[in-house]
């Protein structure tokens, strides 16, 4: 089984197994496709992410991949905290709440690019490197006003969760269209 297809199977499995943890004990550039929709509209079903294996230096904005049991999952790195043992708080782009906080032991790297129909999409460019802590921000934002702590729901609150996710989508269509050059 090669890296490419590590994220393809949800259960556990002893070939899953093997190849994430072949990723975990080396360095360098892998690959994984993409399930789901949790990425949307930036990364979609199919795609194939190229992982660069780090384990410091994350920025937030950042596309975080990491191992929760037996998945990978790669979701948008929102804050970093924690000090010498680092916890990060993710999300995907097309979810509505942060992810449980993932601890440094689970980290993988990060992705540096997205192919899509035999083209690439560099991830780590200037442009991309300068919108992350925007696109960052918008998240944390999106988080709190999804979080309902005191279990109101009022219609105020609605229209700020509505207003807060279209101004992301707005974001990082723009994003896209700007600073998402395809190659071949």
């Amino acid at each position: 089984m090669t890296p490419e297809q590590s994220d393809t199977i949800h259960s556990p499995d002893t070939t899953m197994l093997a190849a994430v943890g072949m990723i975990e004990a080396s360095e360098g550039e892998y690959r994984m496709r993409a399930t789901g929709a949790s990425m949307l509209p930036l990364i979609r079903q199919g795609d194939i992410l190229a992982i660069q294996r780090i384990r410091t230096g994350f920025i937030p904005g950042q596309i975080l991949v990491y191992r929760v049991g037996v998945r990978l999952i790669a979701h948008r790195l929102l804050r970093l905290s924690g000090g010498e043992v680092s916890i990060a708080q993710t999300m995907g782009d097309n979810s509505v709440k942060a992810d449980p906080a993932v601890s440094m032991e689970q980290w993988i790297g990060i992705a540096i690019a997205i192919q899509r129909n035999q083209r690439w999409m560099p991830l780590d460019t200037s442009a991309w490197k300068g919108v992350n802590p925007i696109l960052s921000r918008l998240g944390s934002v999106r988080n709190r006003l999804f979080r309902d702590e005191d279990g109101r729901n009022s219609q105020l609150r609605r229209w700020s969760q509505q207003l807060a996710r279209m101004g992301f989508y707005l974001v990082m269509t723009i994003s896209i269209a700007l600073f998402g050059r395809w190659r071949d």
